[in-house]
């Protein structure tokens, strides 16, 4: 488990090397998503609560307008970069006892062309989701430290919204599955 904690550097170098796409993110790409999901997981109602998805959607489009003048900024900074796009500790192995990211999006440049904050933010909400708060602060507070990005930290919860919706929508058709076995 010390190796999560330890992926900080791994992520922010990953990061930093990452190809700049100023052709994709900001408030239109992460608008974008948030359509998507929300389409996506009202399809999937039952077994989602309706209500509950339209609070969600609410509530994205709320932190999406509060901050669209600052994810627009961090895309004309370089912050959306060619990401991993599925950053979780299933895609991270430790090789030659270095953590390792491996499995990265490579199908769709609108998936893996994103802010690096919103690549962290899924392995942050992984890390969360297994009970792990603990190391995942250890991971986030080294993160910054390294990669120095502590200017989209206001759209944060926003970033962690939108991966724990992709993570529901993923899991819809398993549920589904289950439900009817």
């Amino acid at each position: 488990l010390w190796q999560i904690g330890a992926a900080d550097r791994s992520t922010a170098e990953f990061h930093d090397g990452a190809e700049v796409m100023p052709a994709f993110g900001g408030s239109t790409g992460i608008g974008s998503v948030i359509a998507d999901d929300n389409t996506d997981l009202r399809a999937g109602c039952p077994p989602l609560d309706r209500d509950s998805v339209e609070a969600l959607h609410r509530s994205e489009e709320r932190a999406l307008a509060q901050h669209k003048a600052l994810l627009d900024e961090r895309r004309g900074q370089g912050k959306v970069r060619r990401c991993h796009g599925d950053l979780h500790l299933r895609n991270i192995c430790l090789f030659e006892n270095k953590p390792t990211l491996f499995d990265c999006i490579e199908f769709s440049d609108e998936i893996a062309c994103i802010d690096t904050l919103i690549d962290l933010a899924f392995l942050l909400m992984d890390i969360e989701h297994r009970g792990l708060r603990g190391l995942g602060n250890i991971l986030f507070n080294r993160y910054l430290d390294r990669s120095g990005d502590s200017g989209g930290l206001a759209a944060l919860p926003l970033f962690l919204s939108v991966r724990a919706g992709i993570g529901a929508k993923v899991a819809v058709p398993a549920l589904k599955l289950h439900k009817d076995a």
